[in-house]
């Protein structure tokens, strides 16, 4: 079906090269000219505007954030989670789906369950990202996270695994990033970020100043305007 209507459109819009190479190479819609990149513009005021968190004690706290289904591999981090095994580390499950019940069970058999809170959906990012010390994502395979984005708006630190589009956000110091299934490279990671104030500030800084640069709706707006002003000529 996206084969035959790519026949008679003017413009494909995709989030990325990868996605574009994945849509026309490997699925054959599209010819290259149809196509045009546009990334995700975020809404950067809410973080900007949002009061400082308050009553926070002394816990480090780990937030993964996303549907809890098997792309996300929450199943993955509550291992490395429990592995690492840090005295006062807390972990924040923010999301719902088909999976938590059997997460909920897993992490009472790693003996976690104390350790590990399933906050369900939650519809303030500019507060829960910035309860959190440390965000992770441990994805099989993702585009462009929208996980990732939202944590450097939020100016908290990022640990992933390199997969997808992700080297795209997090290359050039602005996260940490493990191979995907690498149970002991990321509990490594975990402990080196935990242990090291100023490279989570270094990290937060970076991934804020690359958001505002490439990733804030001004730049969306922009971009959607002068396509559309290109293909109106």
């Amino acid at each position: 079906m996206e084969r035959v209507l790519a026949r008679f459109t003017d413009a494909i819009i995709v989030l990325s090269s990868l996605q574009r190479d994945e849509i026309h190479s490997r699925y054959r819609i599209g010819r290259a000219e149809q196509f045009t990149i546009i990334p995700l513009g975020l809404d950067l005021a809410p973080y900007d505007t949002a009061p400082p968190i308050e009553g926070r004690d002394d816990k480090f706290v780990v937030a993964i954030v996303g549907r809890l289904t098997e792309v996300k591999d929450h199943d993955f981090f509550l291992r490395a989670f429990a592995a690492w095994n840090r005295v006062g580390a807390i972990a924040h499950i923010i999301g719902d789906g088909h999976l938590r019940p059997a997460l909920e069970q897993k992490a009472r058999e790693l003996g976690i369950a104390d350790r590990v809170r399933f906050l369900g959906t939650r519809d303030d990012p500019e507060v829960f990202y910035r309860e959190a010390d440390l965000v992770v994502l441990t994805s099989r395979n993702e585009g462009t996270p929208l996980t990732i984005l939202e944590a450097m708006a939020a100016g908290v630190p990022v640990l992933a695994t390199a997969v997808g589009g992700v080297p795209d956000l997090l290359g050039d110091d602005r996260g940490v990033m493990v191979p995907r299934g690498d149970v002991p490279g990321f509990v490594d990671a975990l402990s080196r970020l935990a242990g090291d104030t100023a490279l989570r500030a270094k990290l937060a800084a970076a991934g804020r100043e690359f958001v505002s640069r490439h990733y804030a709706k001004e730049r969306l707006v922009r971009d959607i305007r002068e396509l559309y002003e290109r293909l109106l000529r």
